[in-house]
């Protein structure tokens, strides 16, 4: 998502602290770009290891104070962390977690965020938080990526491969049944542009009928996998499209890997 100019200025800061074991995850790490309908009112730092929380919270603590920031300690925790950070008028929250380091894809780097979670990985995290909470957020953030990036069903399948307790079919009837927003919870968000509920519902109707379709048609032995077109690039896993002969199921590990071509 879009960036303030509040958090481009945090990130000129911190970014340099960023590497592949401390990297920029959750919404700015999934609609990093211009072109995302909201603004994320956090900033989300993951560490794969728990030790690592506590040391990078202090490290960018320390650099935004010398750079003139100013910091409250809202949690400090082994392995979570929460701060707000001001400088006049302006604020934004940072929190420094630990997750799990199972994904898709390895942490790329970013010259504006430094280091950040693969846009799969995120979406995918996204589709799984979306069955798990009642969240406006995660509702406008999963249409968002169902018209922009990959179907609902596509990530659905793939998510359910981070989580062996939900399937592809249990994540979507989940995510439903969470769906039911006013237009009141949407305005409460940091749109870019108006949203419209009931627009939003028609899409979400269709987007949810799209996706329990395409994982009753998908191989029940490949549940877990995304897809990949020749140039090893995430495409949609539309049975049609991925026969058998030339089909590409590809699945996630610990801390991710870049496909093998050829």
């Amino acid at each position: 998502m879009p960036l303030t100019s509040f958090q481009k200025t945090v990130f000129q800061i911190i970014r340099d602290q960023r590497s592949p074991e401390s990297y920029v995850y959750g919404a700015i790490a999934l609609h990093h770009g211009e072109e995302s309908p909201r603004y994320s009112r956090d900033i989300d730092l993951c560490h794969d290891l728990a030790e690592s929380v506590a040391r990078s919270a202090d490290q960018d603590g320390l650099a935004l104070i010398q750079a003139g920031f100013s910091i409250t300690w809202l949690i400090q925790q082994p392995t979570f962390q929460r701060a707000t950070i001001q400088m006049a008028d302006d604020e934004v929250i940072l929190e420094w977690v630990a997750d799990s380091a199972f994904r898709f894809f390895p942490i790329e780097p970013d010259p504006e965020l430094g280091y950040r979670l693969h846009r799969f990985d995120a979406a995918t995290n996204k589709i799984l938080a979306l069955a798990g909470r009642a969240e406006p957020r995660d509702f406008v953030d999963a249409l968002h990526l169902h018209q922009g990036y990959l179907s609902l069903g596509s990530l659905a399948w793939a998510a359910s491969g981070k989580d062996e307790g939900l399937n592809p079919q249990l994540i979507l009837e989940l995510a439903d049944r969470f769906a039911h927003y006013r237009q009141v919870d949407i305005d409460i968000l940091a749109l870019t542009v108006p949203l419209n509920i009931t627009m939003l519902k028609e899409r979400w109707r269709a987007a949810i009928r799209e996706a329990l379709d395409l994982v009753d048609r998908l191989p029940p032995n490949e549940i877990g996998a995304a897809y990949l077109d020749s140039q090893g690039n995430v495409t949609e896993a539309t049975p049609e499209l991925l026969p058998p002969s030339s089909r590409s199921p590809y699945y996630g590990s610990v801390g991710g890997a870049w496909p093998r071509l050829g």
